[in-house]
């Protein structure tokens, strides 16, 4: 599973030195109609994936003309691994417009279906004439995790053969959250989880076997909570944390004031989580990877 890191040249603008590594990132057309990023520096790394960013503009009650996506993407695809199209949230015969517009004029965009937003035929219809797609409609205020589960259950158990087998490569728009990340073979994945969780004081760990959300920040009200805070574990767990901690190289007093060490060592999680993923058969109501 890869796992693109959304938000990323927002949370890091500038390099920094314990991030020698390359990052996989993806990228919104719209964010950079508005010139919030370093285009080029974004696109000298390795694997980035560049989405139009129509969700974002559709929360804003903005429209993306089509014809200044496909100049853009011509302009810049061969320094992208995946661009997206040009979706239209609540409008499925649109998204597919756009889809073979982009077509015609020559590029291969990833086709984009809307869970719980679109009749489930669209979704037949990608998956009869693609092998890879995205899989969108999964983050939002509006959206529970219950109802994802139910959306993502049914969509996968579609793409599976008798043995259980995905037959395509599933990209996840937006999946913020880790469960549901864990719960499903997906091939690729972007995510702000990583920046959310370190903005809200924790970093990810591993802890006999489980994937935890641990606060680590001394302004965060959870260390009054009783295993929920760095500071309410017991003394073995600490010790794991703060192997974990000095492992990435800092230290706890570090990461409970510097938001920038979060970061990195979630970064560092979710590209380990990427090196030891294992891909299993599709199940419903089981996590479907382990990282052992």
């Amino acid at each position: 599973m890869k796992v693109y890191f959304a938000g990323f040249s927002y949370a890091l603008p500038k390099s920094h030195p314990a991030l020698d590594w390359p990052v996989r990132e993806l990228v919104s057309f719209w964010d950079q109609t508005r010139g919030t990023k370093k285009l080029d520096r974004v696109l000298s790394r390795p694997d980035v994936f560049l989405d139009s960013g129509a969700f974002s503009a559709w929360t804003r009650k903005v429209e993306i003309k089509l014809a200044d996506y496909i100049d853009f993407v011509r302009r810049y695809k061969d320094r992208v691994s995946v661009y997206a199209n040009l979706d239209v949230i609540g409008d499925a015969q649109a998204t597919w417009d756009n889809q073979k517009e982009m077509e015609k004029n020559g590029l291969n965009p990833l086709p984009v279906f809307h869970s719980g937003k679109e009749d489930f035929s669209w979704l037949k219809k990608i998956a009869d004439g693609y092998e890879y797609f995205g899989v969108g409609g999964v983050a939002g205020k509006d959206i529970t995790v219950p109802q994802i589960i139910k959306h993502l259950d049914q969509i996968f158990g579609y793409l599976v053969d008798k043995k259980g087998q995905v037959r395509h490569k599933v990209h996840g728009f937006g999946i913020t959250t880790l469960p549901i990340m864990l719960r499903y073979p997906f091939f690729s994945v972007d995510s702000t989880a990583w920046v959310l969780q370190g903005r809200f004081g924790g970093i990810f760990i591993q802890l006999d076997g489980r994937v935890l959300a641990v606060s680590v920040s001394d302004r965060s009200p959870d260390q009054k909570k009783v295993g929920k805070h760095y500071k309410t574990l017991s003394g073995l767990e600490q010790k794991v944390v703060e192997d974990i901690v000095n492992k990435n190289g800092f230290t706890m007093e570090q990461v409970a004031k510097d938001y920038q060490a979060r970061d990195i060592i979630n970064i560092r999680f979710f590209q380990e989580l990427e090196r030891t993923w294992k891909r299993v058969d599709f199940n419903p109501g089981i996590v479907q990877g382990s990282f052992f």
